[in-house]
């Protein structure tokens, strides 16, 4: 997946849930209840997200690496 799809994805990840969270509670008039819990819901989908983000980019760097003794 291209770094910035994967970026994009992280910030998806955490603002839809808070946002779907938030006109839940407006149209079932709870307060803030469900944007509090979609918020936590939010927050673990992006650090999954981002957690293979920092993979991705550890995984390209040692590539990258490799590549760069090998041409010496």
């Amino acid at each position: 997946m291209d770094k910035v799809s994967q970026i994009i994805s992280v910030s998806l990840c955490f603002a839809v849930p808070v946002v779907a969270g938030y006109y839940l509670d407006q149209w079932l008039e709870t307060g803030f209840v469900f944007t509090v819990v979609s918020l936590f819901f939010g927050m673990a989908a992006a650090a999954v997200q981002f957690r293979k983000l920092l993979r991705s980019l550890e995984r390209d760097a040692k590539l990258a690496s490799e590549k760069f003794k090998s041409t010496k």
